[in-house]
This record gives structure tokens, C-alpha cells and sequence, in this order.
């Protein structure tokens, strides 16, 4: 009876390793999915963590704009674009003139688009605004970057990315 009593405690012993060998394998697999996981929510962290400094930057920019006056703070960039009424902004018309009158948003609208094609490039809000600010059209704004925002959200001439800035939509830059 004693060979087969070491036999049973064999086999069990044996199905008892290889249960242990195929748990050990499925736990290696799900801690190698768990690895490669966490590899890829690392990379997400670090592009997060990118995005937040660039919003920071910009923000920062926006702050020191709204702080400084009117065309000043231009630290090395070139000089701020001059527009005129020969380039398309149409000064507000007396109550004797019968034909329509451009609003203020429609000449900033107009300015930001003429600033966009002479930079033939994106350009961030706070270097947009300081270019509208050279022109005279943000004078009298308590929050220049606000009101420069307002006014080109719903424009369908220039859009808005958080990473390149203002761009005229049919040169898609």
C-alpha cells in the first residue's frame, strides 16, 4: 500500500506544480500588460505635462500684455504692424451718412486678418494682441487679450489652436 500512497502524493505533488507553473505564467502575462500600461500612461503624463507649461508660458504672456500699455513691450520682436483706413478699415460714419457703419469688431477682425497675412504664419494671442494694440484698435479695453479672443471666436476667417496660435483658415497654417 505504501508504493501506491507515494504515488497519489506524486501525482497530486505533480498536478499541484504544474497548477502553479500555469498560474505564475497568467500573472507574468497580466503584470507585463499592466507594465506596458503604465509604459504608455508615462508617455501621456510627460505630454500632458508639456501642454501645461506651453498654457503656462502663454498665459504668463498674456499676463505681462494685459499688464503693459498700449504698443509697449516688444523685447526684440519687429515692429508692430501700422494699418490705415487705406487698408480697409473703415472709420465709423457722422449720423449724416446714410451707408452702413463698420463696428470697432469689424475693423479688429479686418486688422487681425491683414496682421495674419503680413506674418504669413500663426501667431499666439499675445502677439496678436500687442499687433492690434500698435494699431490704435484696443485703446480704450480693459482686458485686450479677453476682447481679442471674444472677437475672433466666432470668426470663420481666422481660427484658433491651443498649440500654434491664431492662423488664417484658408491657408490652413
Amino acid at each position: 500500500m505504501e508504493p501506491l500512497r507515494r504515488q497519489a502524493i506524486a501525482d497530486y505533488l505533480s498536478q499541484l506544480n504544474a497548477g502553479l507553473r500555469d498560474l505564475v505564467s497568467r500573472s507574468e502575462k497580466v503584470r507585463a500588460a499592466y507594465e506596458a500600461e503604465l509604459a504608455s500612461m508615462g508617455s501621456e503624463i510627460a505630454r500632458y505635462r508639456e501642454l501645461i507649461a506651453n498654457a503656462e508660458r502663454e498665459s504668463e504672456q498674456e499676463v505681462e500684455l494685459s499688464r503693459s500699455e498700449s504698443g509697449q513691450g516688444f523685447k526684440g520682436a519687429e515692429a508692430p504692424l501700422k494699418l490705415s483706413t487705406s487698408d480697409g478699415l473703415r472709420p465709423k460714419r457722422g449720423r449724416s451718412d446714410p451707408s452702413p457703419r463698420t463696428t470697432k469688431a469689424e475693423n479688429l477682425r479686418i486688422a487681425a486678418e491683414k496682421i495674419l497675412r503680413a506674418h504669413a504664419q500663426p501667431l499666439k494671442r499675445a502677439d496678436l494682441t500687442r499687433q492690434l494694440q500698435s494699431t490704435g484698435l484696443l485703446a480704450n479695453s480693459d482686458n485686450p487679450i479677453d476682447l481679442v479672443r471674444k472677437l475672433l471666436q466666432k470668426s470663420e476667417v481666422i481660427g484658433y489652436d491651443t498649440k500654434r496660435g491664431y492662423f488664417l483658415v484658408e491657408l490652413g497654417d
